[in-house]
């Protein structure tokens, strides 16, 4: 594997790891009957969602957005399968001798 290869690696290691861990946040708002799920800032996986002064939500209820992290991992992955797959093997290319 060569050095561009090597350095798409590592840069979708360290992207996925920095989408899995700064992290949306959601809390689910009871109305009625019905359950509405609110947007939350951004917010580091261990600490939870930051606190917003206007609003007082009970953040014990609050969740990680999967669906939110999801969709931002699959176009990382697609952009970078597409770069690893489209840098050559080796540095030299082989055409008919």
């Amino acid at each position: 594997m060569n050095r561009a290869r090597r350095a798409i690696l590592v840069f979708y290691a360290l992207a996925v790891t920095f989408l899995c861990v700064w992290v949306p946040w959601k809390v689910k708002l009871w109305v009625g009957t019905n359950v509405y799920y609110q947007r939350l800032p951004y917010g580091w996986v261990w600490s939870g969602p930051r606190a917003i002064s206007h609003d007082s939500y009970d953040f014990k209820g609050s969740e990680v957005d999967l669906r939110s992290v999801a969709l931002e991992v699959i176009p990382v992955t697609a952009l970078c399968g597409v770069a690893f797959l489209v840098i050559p093997v080796s540095g030299r290319r082989r055409g008919p001798s």
